[in-house]
């Protein structure tokens, strides 16, 4: 294995490789991320109104929190069916959107997945306690929950301003085709007049 230097743009080289990639099967890519997409909102669907409705206390916060958390690691083995579904795509091999599920099939693979997940979950939060811890910040101390308290009371919960929800689920529709478009063969398509 060898190791080689990329440049500070080669981000958008990958970028403009994966919008080439939605080129080749389009309806599989798209619908296996719509089913993952749909599955990982899931578990705000539930909580959200919980947030919403009841008091928000630092248990409530918590519960929320885990419910979560024991969400995303349920999903791993879905968004690891779904990067097996672009593998299949690059390689061209035979695919379907509903080959996201194919990894709770596979006993072990679904375990593997959701023990990586679990690993990177205890990664990130002993970094997110290390920066409390290095800067002081202390959200379970009696000071904070006062403070969470009083700005829950003085300030009632404020709704979307309207039309936040059209804006929204215009960009999810509008930026894929818009990002396709700027394929290279897209451009120089439309620059000498064929579509």
């Amino acid at each position: 294995m060898t190791t080689r230097t990329r440049g500070p743009l080669a981000g958008y080289a990958w970028l403009s490789a994966g919008v080439q990639l939605l080129g080749r099967r389009p309806g599989v890519l798209y619908g296996a991320a719509t089913i993952v997409l749909g599955l990982s909102l899931l578990p705000s669907l539930i909580t959200l109104p919980v947030q919403y409705y009841l008091p928000q206390t630092m248990t409530m916060t918590i519960g929320v929190l885990a419910f979560s958390m024991l969400c995303g690691l349920a999903l791993a083995p879905a968004q690891g069916g779904f990067l097996q579904v672009v593998h299949a795509v690059v390689n061209d091999r035979p695919a379907r959107a509903r080959d996201v599920f194919a990894p709770y099939g596979r006993g072990m693979q679904a375990w593997r997945l959701v023990g990586f997940a679990a690993v990177m979950l205890v990664v990130t939060g002993a970094l997110v306690l290390a920066v409390f811890v290095a800067t002081g910040f202390k959200p379970w101390s009696p000071e904070w929950q006062a403070t969470l308290a009083a700005q829950a009371v003085a300030h009632p919960k404020q709704p979307f301003p309207p039309g936040f929800g059209k804006v929204i689920a215009a960009f999810a529709v509008l930026m894929p085709p818009a990002m396709a478009m700027d394929h290279p063969r897209n451009t120089k398509a439309m620059a000498l007049g064929r579509s």
